[in-house]
């Protein structure tokens, strides 16, 4: 009988191996529709005025020259002003797309300044992105200027304030010793009062920047000229071309730090130190923004500005530093110009450079010094009491008339009153009017000789020709010789005009010279001349 083998049962597997490939699949589909979703990018949307320079898969989105987006789209918006340009950024830009965020299309741009956006030349037009504080953000305004100051820059930014802008523009330099340490990055407008403008100094510069120190404009070339002759400054070829500000710094003084607020002055002159006071006068007359203040010939201030008020005029005047020690409490300002009469034209230089503000500083040092002064019209009746007259003898004319001025060291000390003939018509008289404040300057030995309006000078190393001003030319000059004397004239003791300095030393030498006669039967073959 045949044996039949009994079946054998094998319990099936739960899981099967096969089955971890379609697992694997679709964890790893997962994971890459995860990080694709991720990294799609965020779209956002910035408004321009115009798409002019942006084209759609080309203009980049870079942030410190890394791309971080791209144009997607360009539509107009709906409001007819502008476009919506829509963006795809990078997803790693989403912590930084916040609503203080900033975008502006940089284009290069020549100027005198400088080039702008040179990079933009050779890879195209691209909007660059400034990250900013705030919620997260979709919709963003573009910026018309780049910001004053961009992420990476390292320094100080300060703001000046001025009435005009006059010939500075963004890339203006600024000077600190002529050193170019910073440039203007912007400007706008403070309602419609003055102007602010925003400046970049450096890293390596900002510590000079003191909050104390002074900014003034040095732009373009500044000419200050008159009958005295012609100045010419300016403080390089850049500030020529495209202006600059120059400022000042002082050591023992805090750093400033950014947002500092500073005022541009016109000149260094007015922007350096000095004390401000005002002057009151009934009417402007004669009277304009730069009039010099004068005190014995040097200029030791000016005019800043006038304005009216209810009881006439006031105007802000600035003495330089070194001179404000001359302030007293009863000093005295008076409106001087050119004097037109039949004896001729005193200052005529005045005619072209408008009159002064002569100045007369008091005694009275103890007191304090008022911020207002009164602005006589003429020089006060004290003064005109206590000049010192004069009386100067020649044998004939210098070449001197009246009207001209009397110097000191070339410093206006006086004028000539009259020139006429002495009573037994011998020699000519010159009556001379002193300011008081010089008379002192007049000694016992003293004496006068008149100036040349033209000296020329030929040699054979060359011609060597030497020219006074217009005044002198015209009407002459004289010159006091102080003298060693320690003993002062005499009242109403007449002085002598010599036609020179040697001519005056001859004259006192001889003065000093002990005169003998000799006698011989044969004369001792002496002439006249013989030395001794």
């Amino acid at each position: 009988m045949t044996q039949i083998e009994s079946p054998k049962v094998v319990k099936k597997k739960l899981f099967s191996p096969i089955w971890l490939l379609p697992i694997v699949a679709l964890a790893l589909g997962a994971w890459l529709g995860i990080k694709s979703i991720k990294e799609s990018g965020v779209e956002i949307q910035i408004h321009f005025p115009s798409a002019t320079g942006i084209d759609v898969g080309k203009t980049l989105v870079k942030y410190q020259g890394l791309t971080v987006g791209k144009v997607k789209d360009i539509g107009i918006d709906d409001d007819l002003k502008g476009v919506n340009v829509k963006v795809m950024m990078d997803y790693r830009a989403k912590p930084f797309l916040n609503k203080e965020t900033l975008f502006w299309l940089v284009t290069p741009k020549a100027s005198i300044t400088g080039v702008e956006g040179l990079d933009a030349l050779f890879s195209g037009n691209y909007i660059a992105i400034q990250p900013g504080k705030g919620n997260a953000s979709t919709f963003f305004e573009a910026e018309r200027q780049p910001p004053p100051m961009q992420i990476g820059s390292e320094g100080v930014m300060v703001e000046l304030t001025s009435d005009k802008l006059g010939s500075l523009d963004v890339g203006s330099p600024i000077f600190f010793r002529q050193i170019p340490v910073g440039s203007v990055v912007s400007y706008r407008l403070d309602g419609n009062q003055r102007v602010i403008i925003s400046a970049f100094i450096q890293e390596q510069y900002a510590r000079l920047v003191k909050k104390n120190s002074h900014f003034w404009n040095v732009s373009g070339v500044k000419i200050d000229a008159s009958l005295t002759g012609v100045k010419v400054s300016s403080e390089s070829l850049a500030s020529i071309l495209a202006g600059g500000v120059s400022f000042s710094s002082d050591d023992k003084a805090d750093i400033a730090k950014n947002g500092d607020v500073f005022s541009l002055y016109d000149s260094e002159t007015t922007a350096l130190g000095g004390i401000e006071i005002s002057l009151t006068m009934a009417d402007a007359n004669g009277v304009d923004k730069g009039t010099r203040i004068v005190y014995r010939g040097i200029n030791i201030g000016s005019i800043l500005s006038k304005q009216l008020t209810s009881n006439g005029v006031t105007a802000v005047a600035k003495f330089e530093p070194q001179y404000g020690s001359l302030l007293t409490n009863d000093g005295v300002f008076w409106l001087e110009g050119a004097d037109i009469s039949l004896s001729g034209i005193k200052n005529p230089e005045r005619l072209l450079t408008g009159s002064v503000i002569n100045f007369l500083p008091g005694i009275n040092t103890k007191s304090a010094v008022p911020s207002s002064f009164a602005l006589q019209a003429k020089a006060p009746d004290l003064l005109q009491s206590k000049k010192r007259f004069l009386t100067l003898t020649s044998a004939e004319n210098m070449g001197i008339s009246a009207g001209a001025q009397v110097r000191f060291k070339q410093i206006p000390i006086g004028s000539v009153l009259a020139v006429k003939l002495t009573k037994d018509l011998s020699a000519v008289e010159y009556q001379l009017e002193l300011q008081p404040e010089f008379a002192s300057l007049i000694r016992s030995d003293s004496y006068f000789v008149p100036e040349s309006a033209l000296t020329v000078n030929a040699s054979l190393d060359g011609v060597s020709v030497k020219a006074r001003d217009f005044t002198t030319l015209t009407q002459g000059a004289v010159s006091l010789i102080q003298g060693h004397s320690d003993t002062p004239l005499v009242a109403n003791s007449a002085l002598p005009l010599f036609s020179s300095v040697d001519a005056a030393t001859a004259f006192y030498d001889r003065q000093q010279q002990v005169h003998l006669t000799l006698i011989s039967q044969d004369g001792a073959d002496v002439s006249q001349g013989s030395p001794i």
